[in-house]
């Protein structure tokens, strides 16, 4: 697993990595897979990432003072996704 971005949000840290997204905070540690990915929108400085597991989609929201790389390799491992 290679680490691609990383960026704080409230309370915690957000990682992309080659498997997926993972979301560590004070509440809990989370990892979505880049195969259960349908879809992320950017809109500063909000990261929405939608997802589907289990026949449930869920949408998931961070706040990104400071993003770095964050956006840009979630749209690019997303895209990656979807063209496979």
């Amino acid at each position: 697993m290679k680490v691609l971005a990383t960026a704080d949000h409230a309370g915690g840290t957000i990682r992309v990595t080659t498997e997926g997204i993972d979301s560590v905070d004070s509440h809990e540690s989370l990892h979505i897979p880049w195969a259960d990915t349908l879809g992320a929108l950017w809109e500063t400085p909000r990261l929405t990432v939608t997802t589907l597991r289990d026949g449930v989609t869920e949408h998931r929201a961070w706040l990104l003072a400071e993003p770095g790389q964050v956006p840009q390799a979630v749209r690019d491992r997303v895209s990656s996704n979807i063209v496979m």
